[in-house]
């Protein structure tokens, strides 16, 4: 199954949404550039100027053999916003060439728009490491997404999802190491920054470049962070981790039962089996909300002391 067929049976999922299948609304048709504009808020930012004449050249011998994917604008009928395939829309563009283009209805917010766009570009693993931690991160925040859910949707492991997700801790400075603009022996891998992410921001920079400078490997990259004042920390970072991973794992296994879970359950229960059963959720939950004011006291005394 593709990961835009996978959007589908998972959007149904967790949205509740009525969306008609892919067969009901799409229809592909020849459209003229200059009726698309770019999609702005597109998770895709980095293109590839090589990449790109070697298209205009692929499209001037064979033509154009995969369609771009655009959505009709509500207020003008007769133009369309992309969804995918800019460097197809820029090649075809510049050869003064129509497009054949797959016309979407169903896409009625920009946040639909800009998941259906990620859904593309993870089909063609079109984004870079940094674009595709800020697209995760949109999609968490745009959908209360947790990162498991992430996961579901584009069919990957939490773990994958989680290394991208994490780079979004990393310094603004670090994270432009990673551009791919950087000269190669300034560029910072995704191996090797994934590993800094669990670093303090002021200890990423340093360690970063001296990453950079000395060449470290993988593994000598990981021993500089277990070396690190922050290494007694980080494995008890790792330890509630690993807590809450497991807590949320839980809950959500449970939450994605069908909605009769707790009819088939309750059924041979007697009603002190089941008034236990509710003590023990009520205790789980005091002992949550327990640990939630530790965490945000503390957060708070740290936040007097920076001011």
């Amino acid at each position: 199954m593709s990961k835009v067929a996978l959007f589908y049976k998972v959007w149904y999922k967790y949205s509740g949404g009525t969306m008609k299948t892919p067969g009901e609304i799409e229809k592909t048709e020849w459209l003229k550039c200059s009726d698309i504009r770019p999609f702005i808020g597109q998770p895709r930012t980095v293109f590839n100027d090589e990449k790109l004449a070697s298209l205009k050249e692929s499209i001037k011998l064979i033509g154009q053999r995969i369609a771009i994917h655009v959505m009709k604008l509500p207020e003008r009928s007769s133009k369309f916003e992309l969804i995918d395939g800019e460097r197809r829309l820029r090649a075809c563009t510049e050869l003064g060439l129509p497009i054949m283009a797959v016309i979407h209805d169903h896409i009625k917010d920009r946040n639909k728009q800009f998941l259906e766009a990620v859904l593309y570009n993870e089909d063609q693993d079109g984004l870079t490491d940094l674009e595709r931690m800020r697209a995760f991160r949109k999609i968490g925040a745009d959908y209360n997404f947790s990162i498991r859910k992430i996961a579901k949707l584009l069919n990957k492991s939490v773990e994958w999802v989680r290394q991208y997700w994490n780079l979004g801790d990393l310094d603004p400075e670090v994270q432009e190491m990673m551009s791919p603009d950087q000269p190669k022996d300034n560029h910072l891998s995704f191996s090797r920054a994934r590993l800094l992410s669990i670093l303090p921001r002021q200890d990423q920079v340093k360690s970063a470049k001296e990453v950079i400078e000395k060449k470290l490997t993988i593994k000598e990259t990981s021993d500089l962070v277990k070396k690190s004042d922050f290494s007694g920390k980080i494995s008890a970072l790792k330890e509630f981790r690993y807590f809450l991973r497991n807590t949320s794992n839980g809950s959500e296994i449970v939450l994605n039962k069908k909605r009769t879970y707790f009819d088939e359950i309750l059924k041979p229960l007697s009603d002190k089996d089941i008034a236990g059963m509710l003590s023990e959720v009520r205790e789980i939950i005091n002992n949550m909300t327990a640990i939630k004011e530790s965490l945000n006291r503390s957060y708070q005394i740290k936040l007097k002391r920076v001011g």
